[in-house]
């Protein structure tokens, strides 16, 4: 299978697990480090779901169980520290109205998601 189409697959399923299932779900003023956990474990269960599903229809696919879990395990903390970050520095600008900024901060978490996958699939995948 062409890499550059499962780096496709792979940026889709990222972004269901981080945003589309889950739309504004941790940002809550209130318990928000335990809403971040269910944020990050919802994120990761989408992104297991999704690999395994594309590993059984594409059996050229190839991902070894081991290389998954770790791949996994290694992106779900590298995504809870990123958001843990993100969310404190992203609070300070919106109450500070830095909506530029705010943004800016936004679009890098994304970013840093991005290249923790690129990194990570390359690691443990090729």
């Amino acid at each position: 299978m062409d890499l550059f189409f499962i780096l496709a697959l792979l940026f889709v399923i990222h972004y269901l697990g981080d945003f589309f299932i889950q739309i504004y779900a941790w940002r809550t003023q209130k318990k928000w480090v335990k809403h971040l956990i269910i944020h990050t474990l919802t994120y990761v269960s989408v992104l297991a779901l999704g690999l395994t599903i594309l590993n059984a229809m594409f059996p050229s696919f190839g991902l070894a169980t081991t290389s998954l879990v770790l791949f996994l395990g290694v992106n779900t903390v590298i995504h809870f520290v990123v958001d843990l970050f993100v969310r404190q520095i992203s609070d300070v600008l919106y109450e500070h109205e830095e909506l530029t900024a705010y943004t800016n901060v936004l679009v890098f978490d994304q970013c840093l998601h991005y290249v923790t996958l690129l990194i990570t699939f390359g690691y443990f995948f090729m």
